[in-house]
């Protein structure tokens, strides 16, 4: 039985990513673009100055744009884009089998879920992307000491990505910034150095303002957002709209479930499984009812809480 196992798991751990990308590659070529993705190829083909300033109404942030821009003047639509989002898709998927701290089985599962077989490999978003950098922060997460300036860029290039994405790099930031002061505190680590990762953080902040500065809204269409988020999400769920609103209470029960247990052995993890998840609710509540994809995040973040913190609430 164990021999068995081992064979399997050595047969997971050669050939799953390979095994994804050929799935991935072959569905990026059947798959017809999505009007998000001619959109964003669009805005690419724009000065870089227009780029910045479209974002603050375009919502998402600038990195997207500028790596498929050195492509969209070349006649390789849209499949220069879909290779660039592929390529980044398979890149997160090594980080989580070279350092994730899953089994054999329970990456393979994660490989081969909807989130990234169907999505996030094929489809030409921003989301991949991001997905890269928040599994190399989770890689870099036990190093961030010895390499804080790599790991606040990886926080500020994850931040730059999208919106959801930004969500867990804000958590990430915050109880970076409290852990460096404990260092501090307890003279293990240098005003200097903490410092300049402040310095990154401010200039990733001041980026990420001059990006929405521009987005204005009155007080009724406020409330319309409000009114149209909540009707979509909870009062007047409709076929596929169901996703949200079940989604949300899955994801409500499973927090509420282990809240007691995480707070108890991981006040950290605590707070960023909270931080996320809140913030996803509030918006999907409040701002933007969202679509199937944004709910893919509540999967995200408890993957990568379980990356980080998962030892600490199993034991």
């Amino acid at each position: 039985m164990n021999a068995l196992k081992s064979k399997l798991n050595n047969f997971l751990s050669r050939y799953c990513i390979f095994i994804f990308a050929v799935i991935t590659f072959l569905i990026m070529f059947i798959h017809v673009p999505f009007w998000d993705e001619t959109h964003a190829f669009e805005i690419a083909r724009l000065k870089i100055s227009e780029i910045f300033y479209l974002t603050r109404i375009e919502g998402h942030p600038i990195l997207w744009y500028l790596i498929i821009k050195p492509f969209s003047n070349l006649k390789l639509y849209p499949y220069s884009m879909y290779i660039i989002n592929w390529l980044f898709c398979i890149g997160a998927i090594y980080v989580l089998w070279k350092k994730a701290p899953f089994s054999p089985i329970a990456k393979t599962l994660i490989t081969f879920s909807v989130p990234f077989l169907f999505y996030f490999g094929p489809i030409a978003r921003n989301y991949s992307v991001g997905l890269l950098f928040l599994f190399l922060i989770c890689a870099y997460h036990k190093k961030r000491f010895k390499h804080p300036y790599l790991y606040s860029i990886f926080i500020v290039l994850a931040a730059n990505t999208s919106i959801m994405v930004m969500i867990g790099a804000f958590y990430f930031g915050l109880l970076f910034l409290y852990d460096l002061f404990l260092k501090y505190k307890h003279k293990s680590f240098s005003l200097e150095k903490i410092y300049k990762v402040l310095l990154i953080f401010l200039f990733c902040a001041f980026v990420i303002f001059l990006q929405y500065v521009g987005v204005r809204k009155t007080g009724h269409e406020i409330i319309g957002d409000v009114w149209n988020s909540l009707s979509r999400f909870v009062i007047f769920p409709r076929g596929v709209s169901f996703l949200p609103l079940i989604t949300h209470i899955v994801a409500t029960i499973t927090f509420y479930y282990y809240t007691y247990l995480i707070f108890k052995n991981t006040k950290r993890g605590f707070f960023f499984i909270f931080g996320t998840y809140s913030t996803l609710s509030f918006i999907f509540l409040f701002v933007h009812y969202g679509c199937h994809w944004h709910y893919y995040f509540y999967f995200i973040y408890f993957l990568v809480f379980m990356w980080i913190y998962g030892r600490k609430i199993l034991i």
